[in-house]
């Protein structure tokens, strides 16, 4: 069984992302407002098996999140362009990734996926109403990268170290 669990850590980690999306812990929330779980996860992946791989794990985690939430907007996009910058950012030999840079590239992952659901609510509901209204969308968008960016340098720490103990490849 241990043997079982050590090779397979990595595929039972992947379905944390809907269990923590599901659960929403409220004390790990800023003004009711909870990370954005899926860029975790995206971030170390895509650093450490490359482009290929992490845009078909954007694109599995954005159907995945799809069908959890069921409104008329869509994660993808968002994902699948971190995904693919993420891999870009693993790409370079000479980078190195501490823990401040966690939580830099996954704040600006996290407002990059973020702005992709908002511009799609504008564009959907924008002839009905003012720009103004969705105001409170900024205040959501800004505690989501804020959050993201607290937690980032703990979790992506933890998976990064993970996914090198799978792969050999380090960045």
């Amino acid at each position: 069984m241990k043997q079982f669990l050590k090779n397979n850590l990595f595929i039972i980690s992947c379905f944390l992302v809907p269990i923590l999306y599901f659960w929403d812990p409220n004390w790990l929330s800023i003004m009711g407002v909870r990370p954005y779980w899926s860029i975790y996860w995206l971030f170390p992946f895509a650093i450490m098996y490359g482009y290929l791989d992490g845009i078909i794990l954007a694109l599995f985690m954005g159907i995945i999140l799809d069908s959890l939430n069921p409104s008329p907007y869509t994660h993808i996009p968002g994902l699948i362009l971190c995904g693919f910058w993420f891999a870009r950012l693993g790409k370079y030999k000479n980078v190195s990734f501490n823990r401040l840079k966690f939580g830099l590239f996954c704040s600006i992952g996290s407002l990059i996926c973020g702005l992709s659901y908002y511009i799609q609510v504008i564009l959907r509901h924008f002839s009905e109403r003012g720009f103004f209204w969705f105001s409170y969308g900024i205040r959501n968008l800004f505690a989501q990268v804020l959050i993201t960016g607290l937690l980032a340098p703990i979790i992506c720490s933890w998976l990064l170290i993970l996914f090198n103990k799978r792969n050999t490849k380090i960045p």
